[in-house]
């Protein structure tokens, strides 16, 4: 007979939340279902997306003791749970329960979104919606047109670190420019490697940022780190790049906490320019499902300080 499936949502940001909303969802698919089943995600906690749900139920008094009640019940190791996985929070005790349906498609899109750096990520084309995104397409013309500003096709390959599936690749490789991608996920790497400039103006490898500074085996006239210094990298590693230019971009915030900072106590970086990219935007994702607040970008062009000039000469 029909059923009704309440679990919780595939972008919950607590990866086993997430994937436990995926996977049932994706099992119920799966298999044989009766007509009118339907499966319903539970908004929960959510720091990075407003969702547009289809059932909103706020609790009153009574019903919000209840709730916490049987928290404190039967959950209360919870909340002194040392997992960030498992961790309760008030805020994630919301007064209100919130659900959305959704169909294949956008629930796998959802959990690749808040994926990261794991290889789900790359589960469907394009996660983070560079294709179609107007916010996107904006920040990646802008970045082009700023590289472009420095750089000539005719010099030394660029050196692009963690290329992803080639947005940025590719826009290069129609200006002229020869480019070394490297993408570390091997997923995001047979989509690069299968892009339109793969093999003739554009070469593909599979080293991070770790490798590239510890072997040095790919210089070039400059180095992109575009939105991709945002995982702990130690950027000590920067110096280690067989390049003279860095471009760098990144949201504000992290500019302004991380690599300023770095900057002005490094003695091998000089800072020669910086750029807005794309400033802050509101913009919906997987289909209007979930809308969030983009950050926007800002680039910083470093130059290795001419004391310390190890670039390489290109022919």
């Amino acid at each position: 007979r029909p059923l009704c499936v309440w679990t919780h949502s595939p972008a919950d940001n607590r990866r086993s939340r997430g994937r436990l909303g995926h996977d049932v969802a994706e099992a119920l698919d799966a298999g044989e279902r009766a007509e009118g089943t339907t499966v319903r995600h539970a908004v929960g906690y959510s720091p990075f997306l407003q969702f547009v749900s289809e059932l909103d139920h706020p609790l009153d008094r009574e019903l919000v003791a209840v709730k916490l009640d049987f928290v404190n019940r039967y959950a209360r190791h919870l909340l002194d749970s040392e997992s960030p996985q498992h961790m309760l929070y008030t805020g994630r005790v919301p007064a209100a329960e919130r659900y959305f349906t959704a169909g294949p498609d956008e629930r796998r899109r959802l959990f690749a979104l808040l994926a990261s750096l794991d290889e789900e990520a790359a589960s469907v084309p394009d996660p983070w919606e560079f294709a179609t995104s107007p916010y996107e397409t904006e920040r990646l013309d802008a970045t082009t047109a700023w590289i472009a500003r420095t750089c000539d096709p005719d010099t030394g390959p660029l050196v692009e670190v963690g290329a992803c599936e080639g947005a940025l690749t590719d826009r290069l490789a129609d200006k002229g420019y020869r480019v070394e991608a490297t993408e570390p996920n091997p997923v995001f790497r047979a989509r690069l490697t299968a892009g339109p400039g793969a093999g003739d103006t554009v070469h593909v490898h599979a080293e991070g940022l770790e490798p590239l500074a510890g072997t040095r085996r790919l210089p070039g006239e400059a180095y992109l780190l575009i939105e991709m210094l945002y995982y702990g990298q130690d950027l000590d590693l920067l110096t280690a790049l067989p390049t003279g230019l860095l471009f760098v971009a990144l949201e504000p915030e992290v500019l302004d906490t991380s690599l300023r900072p770095w900057i002005t106590a490094s003695p091998d970086w000089e800072q020669i320019d910086e750029v807005v990219l794309v400033r802050p935007a509101l913009e919906t994702v997987c289909g209007g499902r979930a809308y969030l607040r983009k950050r926007g970008s800002t680039g910083v062009l470093l130059r290795r300080r001419p004391t310390l000039d190890r670039r390489p000469a290109f022919s």
